[in-house]
């Protein structure tokens, strides 16, 4: 075995052995992207999970705090150089790999102890190989599922952050958007103060236009009832109380001018002139005439109601008042 071992080894000086570095420890990474460095560095899965595991819990170096150390595959190297025709360089046997060489006479060559040797040890190393290889499979397995909740809660979370984006900017649409009727709803509002304040101006302006001109009107009746006073005072006196009664007469039909309201129709006018008239309208019809019998002459309904086949049998019982005498006691009852 031991002949075997050596025989396997490549030629030259043995690789030194690489110890994982410190500075190439990027705790601020991502698991996936720290997993991917440390298994392209070859470090064993157990080691690769307390590291991460570490890195998680905010150890600032988790390879010092924990004391870890571990070994890189070794690179391959070139065999050393040997100039040609070197004594120690083995005689070049031209035949394939697997098939013993034959000797010069042509008889089959006994098999050598270490062609055994290298057959039994690449027997063994084959089951061992599946084994390291469906071992790797298993750590690689279990480390995915290991690092499948980190991965889920950093999709949820992205998740959760481009939910509450949309709503963010949803939530700003809509401000936008009553912001945006608030200030048209101010514009109609101001507008319509603007229009109300204006009209009431105007509807001042008018009534001190209004005032100024009964001013004047009266003012200039005031001077004339003092010319006609001086004149006929001159001429010898006459007849002051026609001027009065004239005047008041006067002042009495401005004030009702005044009074009225400008945007009231004649029938308005009318009505509100006429009291008598608007007392009669204002008083409520009493009683109810019914419309049951409706195009029945007086005939007919004397022949229904009447004596001989009405509700009274004596020819003496009570009779029907016809439209006339009803409206005839009606406007009697009202006349008392």
């Amino acid at each position: 075995r031991a002949a075997a071992k050596l025989a396997s080894r490549p030629a030259g000086p043995r690789p030194p052995r690489v110890r994982f570095g410190m500075a190439t420890f990027n705790p601020a990474a991502s698991d996936q992207e720290l997993d991917s460095q440390m298994r392209a560095l070859g470090v064993p899965m157990d080691q690769r999970k307390r590291i991460i595991a570490a890195a998680r819990l905010g150890v600032p170096n988790p390879l010092k705090q924990l004391g870890l150390s571990f070994t890189t595959t070794p690179a391959i190297e070139p065999p050393p150089y040997r100039p040609f025709g070197d004594a120690s360089d083995p005689p070049a046997a031209p035949v394939r790999e697997g098939v013993p060489a034959l000797p010069a006479s042509g008889a089959p060559a006994p098999p050598s102890s270490e062609g055994r040797a290298e057959r039994l040890l690449r027997a063994r190393q084959q089951p061992l190989a599946k084994v390291t290889k469906k071992k790797a499979d298993t750590e690689e397995a279990d480390l995915d599922g290991f690092l499948a909740g980190g991965r889920a809660a950093t999709a949820a979370k992205a998740k959760a952050l481009a939910a509450e984006k949309a709503r963010q900017e949803q939530a700003a649409k809509e401000q936008a958007e009553r912001d945006k009727q608030r200030q048209v709803q101010l514009a109609l509002q101001r507008e319509a103060e603007r229009k109300r304040l204006q009209e009431e101006r105007e509807r001042e302006e008018e009534e001190k236009r209004r005032e100024e001109r009964r001013q004047a009107r009266r003012a200039l009746k005031l001077l004339r009832r003092d010319a006609k006073k001086r004149r006929r005072a001159e001429e010898g006196g006459g007849a002051e109380e026609e001027d009065i009664e004239q005047d008041t007469d006067d002042e009495e039909a401005e004030r009702r001018q005044r009074d009225m309201p400008s945007n009231k129709g004649f029938f308005s006018q009318a009505y509100k002139g006429n009291q008598e008239q608007k007392r009669l309208w204002s008083e409520p019809i009493k009683g109810q005439v019914s419309n049951n019998y409706r195009g029945f002459t007086d005939a007919d309904l004397d022949r229904r109601f009447g004596p001989a086949g009405g509700q009274s049998g004596s020819k003496d019982g009570p009779k029907l008042m016809t439209e006339e005498e009803v409206l005839a006691l009606l406007r009697k009852g009202k006349s008392k």
